[in-house]
């Protein structure tokens, strides 16, 4: 794309205007209800003696998903969908699916990606399975019965070699 020639036709995929701001009054309601008060800050590694961050990658809480709906993070509502199924998956991942916190982080779930269909989840933009094969290799051969990876230690890391 020349600069000079004027705007491109490749559109950057964006949430629109309207579904941004039933998101964001949404994710506003859940920080105002006390009820979700254990999702409304970062946990950082002063919490929990920092045995949170070390069992949770990606750690979430609603004032992150406020602050990317404001800043225009989301070029899709399957984006924003994805971080409050984080959000919800962190919360079961470190305190187990039978704890009281965990029945609430569900339904703030629920709640969420409710209000994500009723911006307008539509089929394109709709959930796939992470065991789905994903389209980029969906044409490629299987893998041979006999293929093995070898693998060599270096450092305590872990090295694959094909």
């Amino acid at each position: 794309h020349d600069p000079e020639s004027g705007p491109s036709d490749f559109a950057t995929p964006r949430i629109s205007p309207e579904a941004i701001e039933l998101l964001l009054t949404s994710v506003r309601r859940a920080l105002r209800d006390k009820k979700y008060r254990s999702f409304w800050k970062l946990i950082g590694p002063q919490d929990f003696d920092g045995s949170y961050v070390s069992e949770v990658a990606v750690p979430l809480a609603l004032c992150t998903l406020e602050a990317r709906l404001e800043n225009g993070y989301y070029r899709s509502l399957l984006a924003f969908r994805h971080d409050v199924q984080t959000l919800a998956g962190n919360c079961l991942l470190y305190n187990g699916v039978d704890d009281d916190i965990s029945h609430v982080a569900v339904e703030l779930r629920d709640k969420l990606i409710s209000a994500c269909n009723s911006a307008g989840l539509d089929e394109q933009d709709s959930f796939r399975p992470y065991n789905a094969t994903p389209p980029s290799i969906a044409g490629l051969p299987p893998v041979p019965h006999n293929f093995q990876r070898k693998t060599t230690t270096s450092r305590n890391r872990r090295r694959i070699i094909t």
